[in-house]
This record gives structure tokens, C-alpha cells and sequence, in this order.
């Protein structure tokens, strides 16, 4: 941390007792914290559990609008971090996807760990009172007050769970829609809009118009102004994560049982097709014999009139064995 937040005593007391209850949070999706320390030049320093992977920023940086069954799979891990933090009455205070790190376990599967409980929200706070005190906007930017509350953005301390369902529904809307429920071109103007303006609903923006109907429900009950409008624990968030990828389950088998009848019904075509050209290179090829007992085909007119020239000839020969009769 900066020497100078760590000089500061009353900054450095709530530091360590943010940094004592988040270590104490045991879950597979949360980052753990091992130890605080102090180095030479009096600047605190935290050690962690290192995680090889990505922060959430960048992968919506350059991947957003994420699909919908790979949102599911990483925020409903998300909402999980949270809900076991909340239990433990631990908010984390400033949620953005700088404090997600995905990273993908030996199956294969995309995993998330949320880092940094409690601390991102004392470096907000304090960049919000230099910020209040000099009125210098480059003390905050866009993007670190994109995330907030309405209720942070008019006052940073104070600080619940419900703040973070409001972040938590500020990043599903970006990984979603690839873009942020409110633009702005500076802080302040940012903090006016989330306080003021409504998020335009993901299904009327034209890349989202296929998606299923219950992530609107998700956002909109996370976004809300007051927070007695929000959803009163991430447990909610939770279930319905939970309808929704049974939905998606549900849309998913149509689908795939239509691609397999549609495969069996073009090979089915395609052998019938085989053996209908296999019958006629045969038909072709080699008349084959009528079967016995069965109804003979007449034989063209000039064949039958020699078959019966022929019979007349042989009834007047003599039988065989006996001298022919001597011309008249």
C-alpha cells in the first residue's frame, strides 16, 4: 500500500481490521489472505494465495457480450462468494471485475476467485475524500465509480451487503451486453446518471434481444435506486441463477434432439438413395430370372411365331429311330 495511506493511523486501524475479518473467509471462490506485514520503508504490504489467471476486466474488455451459459457459470460462483461472505456479515464493499480473476481448473472449467474484501472499499473511500476535499477529478476516474451505489456515490461509508448486489448487477449487465448500464465522459457526470437515469433493459439493445427474459428480472431488481427496491440478500440472486440455467437447459434440448432427428432423417435418405441406385445399376446389369411358380412375361410377336414354326416343323418329322418315308 502507499506510505502515505499507511502513515495515516486511523486508515491503518481500519485496514488491518478489514484485512483480520477477510482472512478469516474460507471458500473455494474467494481469494484467501495469509499475513499482514510492514517493510524497511514503513509501508504495509499483504500476502495472498496467488491465483494464475485473468481479471474479469479484461476478458469483458475483449470478449463481452459473453454467452450466456458461460455468464451463468461465472456469476453464479460470484453470487456464491458473496452469499458465504454476507453470512459472515462481510461486505466487500466496492465490487468491480479488477476483483475477479478467472482462471480454468485441470477439467477445463472456468473458475472464479473474489479478491480483496473490504480493502478495495478503503482505497475508494479514500480517494473519495481527496477527491471532496480538492474537487481534482483526477483523483477518480469513468470506470472506478462506474460500479458504485447510488447510495455510495452521496456517501462512501456507508456500506452494506446491498451495495454489493448493486455492483454485482452493474457487471452482469457489462458481461452481458458488452457495455456499461450508464456512460459518462467524466466521474461526476458518471455518478449523476447511476444516481438519476434508468439502465436501458438488456432485451432492447439488438444483442441481447435472444436472450432469456429472467436476466432483465436479475438486473433490474439489482440496480434499483433504493435499496429497499433490491433484492434483500444475494441467496435470491442465487436461485434464480439457478430457474435460469434450468431454462437454458430446457431451450438447449429441443434444439439438439432437432439436430439429431434431422441427422438420422439425412442418413436415413441417403442409404435409401444407395439402395435405389445399387437396384438399378443391377436391373440394368443383369436381368435376374423370374421367380419359379410365378406368372411368366409373354414374349414379343415375332419370338412366339418362330416358337410355333418351330413346333409345326418338329410334328412332321418322323420319331426318331424310324427310316424316313421315300419321296413320292
Amino acid at each position: 500500500f502507499n506510505s502515505n495511506l499507511t502513515s495515516d493511523e486511523k486508515f491503518h486501524a481500519r485496514l488491518s481490521d478489514s484485512i483480520r475479518k477477510y482472512s478469516k473467509l474460507q471458500h473455494v471462490n474467494i481469494g484467501t489472505i495469509y499475513d499482514m506485514d510492514e517493510t524497511e520503508d514503513h509501508r504495509f504490504f499483504i500476502t495472498s494465495e496467488f491465483v494464475e489467471g485473468r481479471p474479469l476486466t479484461a476478458i469483458l474488455k475483449s470478449e463481452a457480450p459473453l454467452e450466456q451459459e458461460r455468464a451463468l457459470n461465472l456469476f453464479y460462483q460470484i453470487a456464491d462468494a458473496l452469499h458465504q461472505a454476507h453470512a459472515n456479515l462481510i461486505e466487500h464493499g466496492y465490487l468491480t471485475p479488477q476483483d475477479i480473476i478467472v482462471y480454468t481448473n485441470p477439467d477445463g472449467k472456468e473458475c472464479v476467485q473474489v479478491m480483496n474484501f473490504g480493502i478495495s472499499k478503503l482505497l475508494l473511500n479514500e480517494k473519495f475524500r481527496h477527491f471532496n476535499e480538492t474537487q481534482d477529478i483526477n483523483y477518480l476516474s469513468v470506470e472506478e465509480v462506474a460500479y458504485i451505489s447510488p447510495d455510495l456515490a452521496t456517501n462512501p461509508a456507508a456500506v452494506d451487503d446491498l451495495d454489493d448486489i448493486y455492483s454485482f448487477g452493474v457487471i452482469l449487465y457489462q458481461a452481458l451486453s458488452g457495455g456499461l448500464p450508464f456512460q459518462a465522459d467524466t466521474a461526476d457526470a458518471m455518478m449523476e446518471a447511476l444516481c438519476s437515469l434508468e439502465a436501458v433493459p438488456l432485451r432492447q439493445l439488438p444483442q441481447c434481444r435472444a436472450i432469456n427474459p429472467q436476466w432483465d428480472s436479475v438486473i433490474d431488481h439489482c440496480l434499483q435506486k433504493k435499496k429497499s427496491d433490491r433484492f434483500q440478500s444475494i441467496k435470491e440472486i442465487k436461485v434464480i441463477l439457478q430457474r435460469i440455467g434450468e431454462g437454458l437447459k430446457h431451450e438447449a434440448e429441443p434444439t439438439i434432439m432437432r439436430m439429431k432427428t434431422d441427422l438420422a432423417r439425412d442418413m436415413a435418405g441417403e442409404e435409401a438413395e444407395r439402395q435405389a441406385q445399387a437396384e438399378r445399376l443391377d436391373t440394368t446389369e443383369v436381368v435376374p430370372p423370374p421367380a419359379p411358380g410365378g406368372k411368366k412375361k409373354s414374349p414379343p410377336l415375332s419370338k412366339t411365331l418362330m416358337i410355333q414354326r418351330k413346333a409345326l416343323m418338329e410334328e412332321e418329322a418322323p420319331p426318331e429311330g424310324l427310316p424316313e418315308a421315300p419321296p413320292e
